[in-house]
């Protein structure tokens, strides 16, 4: 199962344009997906399920897992004790037997035991990122997360971002570029200090001040003039983010989650349309990266 899971998250970030290193839990709920084993016990449950009402050319089957449940406990290696196992991860009430007692309808017994994987992968997979950023009390702590809202993701819904972009290329292309920044994984110079696939984290440009998202989003001189143009068509979007121009954190989650639940509620309820907001987000980001990726390009043939 270990090896399963990490193919298979692995193939998730490749499809979402994902480095690796990318937090898995976060994977998951922005992109509205259970982990393979939540996906291997609902089918447990649901093959279970079906047992229970199965047809009569089938009863002796039935009869070999009620027998086994009836003898053996979790510990046992066949599929009775998966299912006692699986019964007790998700704290499913009563018995498994009471069950084949007294089975439920296939498509109703299903759709309820997904309803409680969902809430147990949702909690586990929040609580995991809660844990990533939650701030020591020397206040040392800073997660490449901080930026995201996990408040209303969930395992069985795509984030927001996601579903502005719709099924144009282009935009699913340009949404990549802001669920870099969203997660915490864009290549930025300071990152790529800390993983010591850089020899300094200090921006090229003139400030000379280290090159985190923040100093690429806000302050770097390289893009103030895109910075100009989209912060003036996003403040058409919403006035009251004048009031909070000084705030740069939450300027940048403005760009990159206008719904987040991190905005003052006076930001999130004031957007005059959340269509153009994200539009512009998806165009803000996705000029800087392009701008980006060309000063570097210019950087190696300086320097060779």
């Amino acid at each position: 199962m270990t090896r399963l899971e990490r193919k298979y998250r692995a193939e998730m970030k490749r499809m979402l344009s994902l480095p690796v290193h990318a937090a898995s839990p976060a994977v998951y709920l922005v992109f509205g997906q259970l982990p393979a084993e939540a996906i291997r016990d609902l089918e447990i449950l649901g093959g279970f399920g079906q047992l229970a009402m199965c047809s009569p050319d089938l009863q002796n089957i039935t009869d070999i897992i009620k027998n086994n449940l009836e003898v053996y406990g979790e510990d046992f290696l066949g599929w009775s004790g998966l299912v006692r196992r699986t019964f007790t991860k998700y704290s499913i009430p009563a018995d498994p037997l009471q069950y084949l007692q007294y089975p439920w309808l296939p498509d109703r017994w299903r759709s309820h035991c997904r309803e409680i994987i969902v809430r147990f992968w949702d909690d586990k997979l929040r609580k995991e990122i809660f844990d990533k950023t939650a701030v020591k009390e020397d206040g040392t702590k800073e997660s490449s997360l901080k930026y995201l809202d996990v408040t209303d993701l969930s395992t069985v819904k795509i984030h927001p971002v996601y579903n502005a972009a719709g099924l144009d290329s282009q935009n699913a292309t340009k949404c990549t570029v802001v669920m870099w920044f969203l997660l915490g994984v864009f290549h930025s110079k300071s990152l790529q200090y800390k993983m010591k696939k850089c020899p300094t984290g200090q921006c090229s440009c003139s400030s000379q001040q280290e090159e985190d998202i923040q100093h690429i989003l806000l302050f770097c001189d390289h893009y103030s003039e895109i910075r100009d143009k989209f912060l003036v068509e996003l403040t058409f979007c919403n006035t009251k983010l004048m009031k909070y121009s000084n705030d740069a954190n939450l300027l940048i989650t403005s760009f990159l989650d206008p719904e987040s639940s991190k905005l003052p509620d006076e930001i999130r309820n004031s957007w005059t349309s959340l269509d153009n907001v994200y539009s512009i987000s998806r165009d803000y980001c996705y000029n800087i990266y392009k701008k980006r990726e060309k000063l570097q390009g210019s950087l190696e043939i300086n320097q060779n």
